[in-house]
């Protein structure tokens, strides 16, 4: 195998793993803009964008390099909020999928989306997010096309990041 590292100011760390995630972002954009490039373009490099490059990074990652991307699951407001302008990297793609509520995991403070949402698929949401310019479009696409049990949550979900993209610093 051939493994390329490189030096941190803490040190040494395979940069070759780090390379593959990279890659799985960029994919993701790269995806998104064959699939429907009127609409990628229409989201631009925000929030909704990103969020969708991010979740593809992570579930393509994490089978991989589970270690890399564990941060990349649940993630505090303050770190989603340190985004430069609208280029927010959120797990919103990755909440519709898992099955943790990160609210409830850190003992509900309000820093945490409340995430009762789980179940959706990579092919639902891609779909999605060809006929979507936001994360609002996005969630509205999913509870008009794909049935779920926990779409009651979705709109909980999404108030949580737009307040993020809406009042940033």
């Amino acid at each position: 195998d051939v493994q390329l590292f490189t030096k941190y100011s803490w040190g040494v760390r395979k940069c070759s793993d780090a390379l593959h995630s990279v890659v799985m972002h960029e994919l993701a954009h790269v995806s998104h803009f064959l699939r429907s490039p009127d609409n990628a373009i229409a989201c631009g490099p925000g929030m909704t964008g990103e969020s969708w490059a991010w979740g593809i990074q992570y579930l393509f990652t994490q089978p991989y390099y589970p270690s890399l991307v564990s941060r990349m699951v649940d993630m505090e407001r303050n770190d989603i909020d340190r985004g430069d302008g609208a280029w927010k990297y959120t797990p919103f793609f990755i909440d519709l999928i898992d099955s943790t509520n990160q609210r409830d995991i850190n003992g509900g403070s309000l820093a945490w989306a409340e995430d009762n949402v789980w179940g959706y698929t990579l092919s639902q949401m891609h779909t999605a997010m060809a006929h979507a310019v936001s994360l609002n479009g996005v969630v509205d696409y999913l509870k008009e096309n794909y049935p779920n049990t926990s779409e009651d949550a979705l709109d909980n979900l999404v108030a949580f990041y737009n307040d993020i993209k809406d009042n940033h610093r």
